[in-house]
This record gives C-alpha cells, structure tokens and sequence, in this order.
C-alpha cells in the first residue's frame, strides 16, 4: 500500500524550497552576527576602555593633536625667547660699545 500520490512530487518540491530557504536563513543570521561581532570589535577599539582606564583611538587620535598643538606652542615661545634673548645681546652689545667710546674720549 503505497500512501503517494500526484501532489507527493509537488511536495517534495516545496519541501526542497523551504530548506534552502532555510539554509539562507541560517547563512544570513550567521553573517548578521559576525557583523555585530565585527561592530563590538571597532567599538571597542574606538571607545576608551573604562575598566582599564587604556585610551581608545578616538581618545588617543586627541591626546596626540594636544601633544603636537603644545609642542608647536614650545616652538613659537621658544623663536620669541631666542628672538628678546638676541635682542638684550645686542643692546648689552651697544652699550659696551657705548661705555668703552665713553672710557676713550
């Protein structure tokens, strides 16, 4: 006694659908969560980790344009240090020369 009939061919068909449908399903889900996995990874890696205390990169991109904005800081207060240093060389300069003219007349 052999329960199959006409429709029994158009079912299996069905059948074959739903499980490749199911298998795309299943591959979809898989990629979502690598993505998040992928997502937590960046985040992590951008934000700035509190149990630590360790900068993340966003943190660290700013902590290093405040590093190069105080060194270009040094750098113009130092060409003025240098610049009054040369100035009072150069009036302690005329002044020896001003009292040694003085010393001769």
């Amino acid at each position: 006694m052999s329960y199959e009939n006409k429709n029994t061919p158009l079912i299996k068909d069905i059948a074959e659908k739903q499980l490749e449908q199911a298998l795309v399903i299943s591959d979809l889900k898989n990629d979502v969560a690598d993505l998040k996995l992928g997502m937590h990874r960046i985040l992590f890696l951008i934000d700035n980790d509190k149990n630590t205390g360790t900068p993340g990169l966003v943190e660290q991109v700013r902590l290093n344009r405040l590093g190069i904005e105080k060194m270009d800081r040094f750098k113009n207060e130092l060409k003025v240090t240098i610049g009054l240093i040369g100035a009072l060389g150069g009036v302690i300069g005329n002044l020896k020369l001003i009292i040694v003219k003085s010393f001769f007349k």
